[in-house]
């Protein structure tokens, strides 16, 4: 609860220390956000990637060689997201019947701010009421309150309800996680084994828990007791979950059961908590560079606490070689037609203009689904597989989750990269708006020639904020580029050094289907943020084709050398981190966070994440 006596200091502050105040409390959102990554990625997706292995030796079941668990994560993330956005559509047109209701009475003076969740304009004082005139059914005031800083913390209407379901949410997320792990702790069958991992637990709790309670009481931190019955809820659980452990220690436990039920729930909860970290938490704090830095502290605490279908034949030398550049081509052209093709595309579903906006936003979401499928199916336990083999090769047995670290600081410097390019272009648009306040104090006698240059002012700070929004798409678009660089490098790399052609054959159809949705995706991207610069789309998409043959011929030639598995196994698994990283940054804050007002996007984004993974479970 020490959480509670610091957010409530902070908001009882005096006028001139609610700036200081405000961005206190973002930071330490913030920092509870990459404690929140932490916990997903660094524990609890490895517990349950160890607890599926337990199972599959246990029970002796034989599974298909496919990524389950990380599969299991993106579903428990599309189970919340799905939920949220029904919730957020059917509360959305609840608010908008009320909303144009009838007339709305604001006192005089009240600045105006725009609901940017609903679309509402509406006036913010300190206590300010709308009287809306409609049926019985519906409340007759709409109040507004605003905290010391004069920002907007609550819609009586609609909203509240929304911010309740979204606690409930991270309850059971926190919930499932403390269970699994008191459990744990109960039933261990020694008390050395007991109260060492008591006190990593104990360590553990303190960090999450205090993050925990200050994301809980920023977003309710005029309803004090909700948070406190909240802890009160998990404190239960935790007592329960372990008492429970303790009791059937000596019981005959089925631990073939056990083993798979636990994995299923920590994959539904390391699921939620990719949802809370980024859209709940990451995705409202993410203006100042110092915000960021916080995150990365926030995660780097909690990772330093973590640390203790064919036969094969011999390829014949002139056939084989032939065969593949023959492949290696047309997989170029495929490459090169899917990435331009939203260019002659995106023109054609314009022309139905009443729903073209619907459309594109759809599209964006399934390209989203495709890419979280890349990431989570695809990239990240490939690159688990080559980490693996370079411990083998090498004879390094680490014990710890660098793969999935090393995705997060993948993640972590774009986000950092992306905040200071949006922090420098801010600050270019504060010394326009600096400018256009000292021509407005130009003196009443020189009134002509101020109006002049006051318009020339007002034309360069619109010109200014254009060139700002432009600049940070293309500081964006080059990330995304670089990190598609690097995948399709690698993929083309894997594909040349295939040793039999039935092998060659077999990768190349699934590189294929593929890079048909991944490039269709981007392209589909790119030329919605670029529309008016075909030129730059259609260079960006060619390099990536490029890229995709210069990758598969370097594979190709260096076939027959006298390679250092080693290093190369080490080298492909640090570039695959790297890369899904980057597709993390990209879909939550790129992708997804822009294209989530409709809940055709999010059944769209789970149909495109659906058909990535198909196709990757099959060829």
């Amino acid at each position: 609860m020490a959480s509670l006596n610091t957010t409530k200091h902070m908001f009882d502050a005096d006028d001139n220390k609610a700036s200081d105040a405000t961005i206190i409390l973002s930071c330490l959102s913030c920092f509870a956000g990459g404690v929140l990554l932490g916990v997903c990625l660094l524990d609890i997706m490895p517990d349950a990637m160890e607890d599926f292995g337990t199972w599959q030796e246990l029970s002796g079941v034989e599974v298909p060689d496919f990524p389950w668990m990380l599969l299991g994560v993106a579903l428990g993330f599309f189970f919340v997201y799905f939920v949220d956005g029904l919730c957020a559509s059917v509360l959305r047109n609840r608010i908008g019947d009320i909303a144009h209701g009838g007339p709305s009475v604001a006192s005089d003076g009240d600045s105006t701010h725009k609901c940017a969740m609903h679309g509402l304009d509406f006036t913010s004082s300190d206590s300010t009421t709308m009287t809306m005139e409609k049926g019985e059914e519906r409340r007759d005031e709409l109040t507004v309150e605003t905290g010391p800083t004069g920002v907007v913390h609550d819609v009586k209407i609609g909203r509240t309800k929304k911010e309740y379901i979204t606690a409930l949410t991270l309850l059971l997320a926190i919930s499932i996680h403390v269970t699994i792990e008191t459990f744990a702790l109960g039933v261990q069958d020694t008390t050395e084994s007991f109260i060492t991992l008591f006190f990593g637990i104990a360590l553990h709790k303190l960090i999450v828990l205090f993050s925990i309670g200050m994301r809980l009481l920023e977003k309710y931190w005029r309803r004090p007791l909700l948070v406190f019955f909240s802890f009160v809820w998990i404190g239960t659980i935790t007592f329960v979950a372990g008492g429970a452990g303790i009791l059937l220690d000596d019981a005959d436990l089925d631990e073939v059961a056990k083993s798979l039920t636990t994995a299923c729930l920590s994959c539904f909860s390391a699921g939620t908590f990719v949802y809370i970290t980024f859209f709940e938490v990451l995705g409202e704090e993410t203006g100042l560079v110092i915000e960021r830095i916080s995150a990365m502290v926030g995660f780097t605490l909690i990772g330093t606490n973590s640390i203790p279908i064919f036969p094969t034949s011999t390829m014949t030398a002139n056939d084989s070689d032939t065969l593949k550049w023959c492949l290696m081509g047309s997989l170029f052209i495929v490459a090169f037609i899917m990435g331009l093709l939203p260019i002659w595309l995106l023109p054609m579903i314009k022309k139905f203009a009443e729903k073209a906006a619907l459309i594109l936003s759809s599209i964006s979401c399934f390209s989203g689904g495709i890419l979280l499928g890349v990431c989570f199916v695809d990239m990240i336990p490939e690159a688990m597989a080559d980490f693996d083999d370079w411990q083998k090769l090498s004879g390094q047995k680490v014990d710890f989750p660098w793969i999935l670290c090393g995705t997060v600081i993948g993640f972590l410097i774009v986000y950092i990269i992306d905040g200071l390019s949006t922090y420098f272009l801010r600050r270019q648009e504060q010394a326009a708006d600096r400018a256009k306040a000292d021509l407005a104090s130009i003196s009443m006698e020189r009134l002509h020639r101020a109006t002049i240059f006051s318009m020339d002012a007002e034309a360069a700070l619109k010109i200014q904020k254009v060139v700002k929004s432009e600049k940070q798409e293309y500081v964006t678009t080059l990330t995304l580029i670089l990190a598609l660089c690097i995948h399709v490098l690698i993929e083309g790399f894997a594909l040349g050094v295939q040793p039999t052609s039935e092998s060659f054959l077999t990768l190349f159809i699934g590189i294929a289907i593929h890079k048909v949705l991944v490039v269709f995706a981007i392209g589909m991207k790119l030329y919605e943020k670029h529309a008016d610069n075909k030129k730059f789309v259609a260079i960006a998409m060619s390099t990536l084709a490029v890229l995709t043959f210069l990758g598969g011929a370097a594979g190709i030639l260096l076939q027959d050398a006298d390679l250092d598995e080693v290093t190369k196994a080490l080298t492909t698994a640090i570039l695959s981190c790297f890369s899904a990283g980057t597709f993390l940054y990209i879909t939550f804050f790129e992708i997804l966070a822009d294209e989530t007002g409709h809940i055709v996007e999010r059944l769209l984004c789970i149909v495109g994440f659906a058909a990535m993974t198909t196709a990757l479970y099959f060829f």
